[in-house]
C-alpha cells in the first residue's frame, strides 16, 4: 500500500506523520495502531545564479543564500559531461571561484543544493549558467 500526501511543505524541512488504518462494520468502526512516518522534503533549488567576475583564466559565480539547504554541489560541463568540481558545506558560501582556463572560453555551470537528513542527502533540481573568460 501507497499513500500520496499533497500538502504545501516548506523545502529543507523534516516532517513526522502518525497513520492508521479502519475498517467499518455494520455499525461499528475498527481502528489499528499508529504507526509513525518521519520524511524531509528536498532543499528548494539555487536562484540568482550569476556570473559575478572574470578574467583571462579565471570565474567567480554567485547564488542567492539558500535557508532551506546546507551546502551546494558545484557542477562543471567537460568532455562531455557534468563533473563535480566542487561541494560548499557552509550555507553561507555563496560564490565559487575556479582558476586555470582558457582565456576567451565559454564554460558551462550547474549548481544543486543539499540537505543532509541524518546520513542521506536530498538535493533540489540544478540551476545553470554558462561564462565566458576574458
Amino acid at each position: 500500500m501507497s499513500l500520496r500526501l499533497i500538502v504545501n511543505m516548506k523545502a529543507g524541512a523534516a516532517y513526522e506523520f502518525k497513520i492508521r488504518a479502519y475498517k467499518t462494520k455494520v455499525n461499528e468502526t475498527l481502528y489499528g495502531g499508529y504507526a509513525t512516518i518521519s520524511a524531509s522534503t528536498n532543499p528548494s533549488a539555487v536562484i540568482g545564479l550569476k556570473l559575478k567576475g572574470r578574467a583571462a583564466d579565471a570565474l567567480r559565480i554567485s547564488r542567492t543564500k539558500n535557508t532551506s539547504a546546507d551546502g551546494c554541489i558545484v557542477e562543471m560541463y567537460s568532455g562531455g559531461k557534468w563533473v563535480r568540481i566542487a561541494k560548499l558545506t557552509s550555507n553561507s558560501t555563496v560564490q565559487y571561484r575556479k582558476s586555470g582556463f582558457k582565456s576567451g572560453t565559454t564554460y558551462k555551470f550547474r549548481i544543486g543544493t543539499y540537505k543532509m537528513s541524518g546520513s542521506t542527502a536530498l538535493y533540489s533540481g540544478y540551476s545553470y549558467v554558462n561564462a565566458k573568460t576574458k
